[in-house]
């Protein structure tokens, strides 16, 4: 268990998930937008208006949320907590930037996948992941974790791995397992 070092984890651009269902206008905007230096999470509603897709705020019982791509309108569920609202939003912004025709819904019990496309659905959520923890994202909070806690690298490499993510998490304002998952998946920490 431990966490991999700085150097290894910085990347070229901010949004490096594939944009294919974007029109290159879109593409543009997406990557124009300003994250400014002392930001540490991504500010979802700039993407939103960069692609011109508006949120609706509901009661929804069996999905946590679903974007109508045709009249670019994600439909939200607002009994979620602000983390799992957030990647709900991104992974509906994927189901559009990836060109998923249809309506597509992001389920609250994963027990109903098997009415959905599995493979839309993993690459929503890998789309979401990215969207909201990018490479030179995480390195960012990972150089705050370690001024915060006055960390050398090699002590950043023996730090509490729940205490990291808990504090990478509430800097990118994203749910805990979300960011287990993409740092192991980014092998910046290891169990």
């Amino acid at each position: 268990m431990g966490i991999k070092k700085l150097e290894e984890m910085f990347p070229r651009d901010f949004f490096e998930s594939d944009l294919i269902g974007l029109s290159e206008s879109e593409k543009k905007a997406m990557k124009s937008i300003e994250i400014s230096e002392n930001d540490y999470f991504i500010d979802l509603d700039k993407i939103l208006y960069a692609l011109n897709i508006s949120v609706q705020k509901g009661f929804y019982s069996n999905h946590s949320g679903q974007i109508d791509s045709e009249n670019r309108v994600i439909y939200l569920n607002s009994l979620e907590i602000d983390a799992r609202q957030r990647f709900t939003i991104a992974h509906e912004i994927g189901h559009y930037a990836l060109n998923h025709s249809g309506i597509s819904n992001r389920l609250k019990n994963p027990e109903d996948i098997a009415t959905v496309d599995i493979a839309k659905e993993r690459s929503a959520n890998q789309f979401a992941a990215e969207l909201l923890m990018p490479k030179k994202l995480i390195a960012r909070c990972i150089i705050k974790f370690k001024q915060d806690n006055n960390l050398t690298d090699e002590q950043l490499a023996n730090a509490n791995v729940d205490e990291f993510i808990d504090s990478l998490s509430s800097m990118m304002r994203t749910s805990k397992q979300a960011t287990t998952f993409r740092l192991q998946n980014l092998g910046v920490i290891t169990y």
